[in-house]
């Protein structure tokens, strides 16, 4: 985009109490909170958080974006401040605690924050606390907008999706890493691009279902994001398309390459 600014936002929910929309939502409010903010569950959110999410952004090759951290103003203060403790350092990374409301409002308002106004094009993008992006990820989406901007009209935004990418899955066997290629866009790193005045974002519809109301131009070279699987995953996750396309004797090399760690030291993390 010669000449054009397009700033790119990341949004991650790490435990927002949301009114609506939110993790485990159908229990009681009392009930929700408790199991939101349970010790068994933080410690695995921190985990994945710290060992997975964390680096995969402090390590990107391209570090001109923002990543807001959506957490809530109910979470006891001594995770926010471990939040802030492990972000400290990194200025284009920041931790918002917002008060419930609904989760799509909580998740406008946070990006929304974020803009900077003099820029053309607000690209947002996704991921979850449990999950990674490749080294090169702000790199290759930069790219992948620029080479299809002028499908970006007014009102029309713009969905680019990888649907290529690996699942690190817990069993009784330890953890297994294997790669997929999805058919629909998945809830890592897919990101939607809007002029910067638009008010829509990647959250706006089901990431599932983006392609049913946006124009979206997918990419299936990979793999860019690593999802795990594991007993604190809300959504019940199903692979859509197709699993175990790589030889088994390149997944080790393709692993570190694109993620900067060790097949051995992923499969370690406890699940």
């Amino acid at each position: 985009m010669a000449g054009v600014k397009n700033q790119l936002v990341g949004l991650i929910r790490f435990s927002y109490f949301a009114r609506s929309g939110g993790w485990n939502i159908k229990v009681s409010s009392d009930k929700h909170k408790g199991e939101l903010f349970g010790k068994k569950r933080m410690a695995l959110r921190f985990r994945l958080f710290e060992k997975l999410t964390l680096p995969s952004l402090r390590n990107q090759t391209d570090d001109d974006f923002k990543c807001v951290i959506l957490g809530s103003d109910q979470m006891p203060e001594n995770y926010q401040l471990k939040l802030l403790d492990l972000i400290e350092g990194h200025e284009n990374i920041s931790f918002l605690p917002m008060p419930p409301m609904q989760h799509h409002i909580a998740v406008g308002k946070a990006l929304g924050q974020a803009k900077d106004k003099t820029s053309d094009f607000f690209t947002s993008f996704r991921l979850d606390d449990d999950d990674m992006l490749r080294k090169t990820y702000i790199e290759d989406l930069k790219h992948k907008v620029e080479l299809a901007e002028r499908l970006i009209e007014p009102g029309k935004p713009l969905v680019t999706s990888f649907n290529s990418g690996m699942f690190m899955e817990k069993t009784k066997h330890g953890n297994i890493v294997y790669d997929v290629v999805e058919r629909t866009p998945g809830a890592q790193g897919t990101a939607m691009t809007t002029h910067i005045d638009e008010a829509r974002n990647v959250f706006t519809r089901n990431h599932r279902k983006l392609p049913a109301f946006f124009r979206t131009v997918s990419y299936t070279e990979g793999p860019v994001w690593l999802r795990t699987v594991h007993s604190n995953n809300i959504a019940n996750p199903k692979i859509t398309g197709r699993r175990n396309i790589i030889e088994p004797e390149k997944i080790e090399n393709l692993f570190e390459n694109n993620f900067g760690l060790t097949l051995q030291d992923a499969q370690k993390i406890t699940l």
